[in-house]
């Protein structure tokens, strides 16, 4: 199978100029693991892509955000960054183990509510989502109860 490298500034250099470098119909992909991470610059591509929304009102485009560090390093910094200013979802490189792929979903998660279906493994997220919350048209209320939902749904 061949492996797609990708020039994370290139990439982003090429959303700007509205060229997708790395996507498909349904998704696009944001690589800041081979070039300085940076909060800023997740932003602008976000608010670029918020400009492109179907007749639904939801963007046309899914914003998966690869982060720099790998399983086995501290990425849970990273992992609210970039969920709190709005993107859908994160790529964490280099997962080896099972413990890193539990370290990595408990990062994603808030912690559940009381009547949660699925309390494990259990959230360690703090609250601050309101970049996302403007970006994706939600209230808190319904912005906690989204992500719960589809961590419920992927049974983590």
């Amino acid at each position: 199978m061949r492996r797609a490298r990708v020039d994370s500034i290139k990439s982003l250099k090429l959303w700007r100029d509205g060229r997708a470098a790395v996507a498909n119909q349904e998704w696009r992909f944001v690589d800041m693991e081979h070039s300085p991470f940076s909060g800023q610059l997740v932003q602008e591509v976000l608010a670029e892509m918020d400009q492109d929304r179907g007749s639904d009102g939801r963007m046309r485009l899914t914003p998966l955000v690869r982060i720099p560090q790998d399983g086995d390093e501290d990425f849970k910094w990273a992992v609210k960054q970039v969920l709190d200013i709005g993107g859908f979802g994160v790529i964490l490189p280099h997962v080896d183990t099972k413990e890193e792929a539990v370290r990595f979903v408990e990062a994603m998660r808030y912690p559940p509510l009381d009547d949660s279906a699925y309390p494990e493994p259990r959230g360690e997220r703090g609250w601050g989502p309101g970049g996302a919350m403007r970006l994706w048209d939600m209230g808190a209320n319904e912005y906690y109860r989204t992500c719960g939902r589809l961590a419920a749904q992927s049974r983590g």
